[in-house]
């Protein structure tokens, strides 16, 4: 698995509290999204999560390296969407956040945005705290 692939699992596992749900978002199996993270953890040399019975959560040094692997992952994204010819009807970036409860109906209408909008990057993100209202 390449770096960008390996830090976007993080970010997925972090934000969706499991690995299966990870799994889901990635439309990956739950084995290689825990083998991706293991392969991250061993490469860095310092453990991203602590799991439990009671689900994970990242360790001091998840919690810094999700920071600065959100920002570039979004980063690549973007670069990918730059280098797109945009000029082809409808394009740019759209961003959903949305509980980890929603997963089956955000996951269920992604496949349709993409069909209908390729041109468009897509970035998801999953929440256990409840989501604030924007005014």
């Amino acid at each position: 698995m390449d770096r960008y692939q390996s830090m976007l699992t993080f970010v997925r596992v972090v934000e969706t509290g499991s690995f299966s749900a990870a799994a889901r978002v990635l439309n990956v199996g739950q084995p290689a999204v825990s083998k991706a993270i293991a392969q991250l953890e061993s490469r860095l040399k310092v453990r991203l999560l602590d799991r439990s019975t009671h689900g994970l959560r990242p360790t001091d040094a998840g919690h810094r390296f999700l920071a600065r692997t959100r920002v570039a992952v979004d980063e690549a994204d973007e670069a990918d969407l730059a280098a797109r010819d945009e000029s082809n009807g409808l394009a740019g970036r759209l961003r959903v956040s949305a509980a980890t409860r929603s997963l089956r109906f955000v996951d269920s209408r992604r496949a349709s945005l993409a069909s209908s909008v390729p041109s468009a990057s897509r970035s998801i993100r999953y929440s256990r705290a409840p989501l604030k209202p924007s005014a």
